[in-house]
This record gives structure tokens, sequence and C-alpha cells, in this order.
């Protein structure tokens, strides 16, 4: 999350997964640390922030097999590119193959821009929810390969790499609707422009 506080909000990130993972075996729960760890498996799961841009150098020689941003559009396009940098494998995870999951409401700004295949209706060629396509990254700009122009040669310098934009609304989510029907009444008392980012999108 952008800042310690998200993290820690009441039924937010940290308490969620505390619930979640402590019905596992062998599991270590450090508050402190703000991290949920595995010792019999070398494998934990951590919770950071990055409020200033700075703090994205916090991160520098890390590997990170997988990485969640909550909202992604806390945060800038630097400080999401270089964590993105940061998504690797080390000798913890050969197998594991390197992702990056994000949740937002791709509301204008970077992210929006990054996501113009699935959500500006004037893309050239638009990509439907959930389907894959590959970029290069170049200087400050992402470059779009069009699928009838992709060639994968299995070389890591010279192939681009995938992603993907999947559309949900709040109704996708029928747990949370099921535990708390109120909470559509208190999005539809919203401003138009919030309901629409939050009830419709």
């Amino acid at each position: 999350r952008k800042t310690f506080p998200q993290i820690k909000n009441p039924g937010g990130l940290w308490d969620t997964a505390v619930a979640l993972y402590s019905q596992l075996p062998g599991v270590n729960i450090k508050e402190s640390a703000l991290t949920i760890e595995w010792p019999k498996y070398k494998s934990k799961i951590a919770f950071s922030h990055l409020q200033h841009e700075q703090d994205k150098l916090q991160h520098q020689g890390a590997q990170y097999p997988v990485i969640g941003f909550d909202e992604v559009t806390h945060f800038s396009k630097n400080q999401f590119m270089y964590l993105f940098s940061r998504n690797r494998l080390g000798m913890c995870a050969p197998a594991l193959r390197p992702y990056i999951r994000a949740t937002c409401n791709p509301e204008p700004g970077w992210v929006r821009d990054f996501l113009a295949p699935w959500v500006d209706p004037k893309y050239p060629v638009p990509a439907t929810s959930g389907e894959v396509r590959h970029f290069f990254v170049r200087g400050d700009n992402v470059e779009w390969v069009y699928p009838e122009d992709l060639i994968l040669t299995g070389d890591p310098l010279q192939d681009p790499k995938s992603a993907t934009f999947i559309r949900s609304t709040i109704f996708d989510n029928k747990a949370l609707l099921e535990n708390d029907p109120g909470y559509l009444t208190q999005l539809n008392s919203l401003n138009a422009v919030e309901k629409a980012r939050l009830l419709h999108r």
C-alpha cells in the first residue's frame, strides 16, 4: 500500500492476511515486522509501503518472485517500474515464474495510459478483458506489440513482457456482498464521480 497506516487499517490487508494464513500449519506471524513466514519452506510474505518517492530505494538489490500492489494508482510510475525491476527469482524459488498482481480503478494517469489496450475505446487494436498482450519498456515509454506482430524467441533480452487486465465490478465480489449487503447502499450515496469509480467499474 502507499502508506503504513493503510496496511494496518482495521479489516485491511494485514488483518485479512492474518485471518487467512493463521489457519495454515507451520506459520510464524510477526506483526512487528509485518511478515508472515513458513520457516520450514524458507518462504515469507512481507508487507511494505512506498509513501515517498525515495522509499523505492529500500528495495534495492531485492529479489521478489511475487509482488502485489493494492490500489496501484496510488503509486508513481517510477515506483512501479523500479519494483518491476525487482520482480525476479532468487535462489530460494528457482521453479517459480515471477509475476506482479495489482488492483486498481484505472482513472486518468499513468495506469490508465498503461492499460490503454483494455480501457481506451480509441486504442487502435483494443484488447478484451483477460486477454494477454505483450510490451516493451523503452526509456519512459511502454510500447505494445500487436498480436499479429508478436514473435517470441525465448531470449529474455529480446522478448517482451506480458500483461493483462481483468475488468470487474463490486458485483463480482459475491463474498463481500453476502457478508455486508448494505455496502451497496453506501456506495450508491457517493457523488457521481466516486460512484462511477467504485460502484459501476
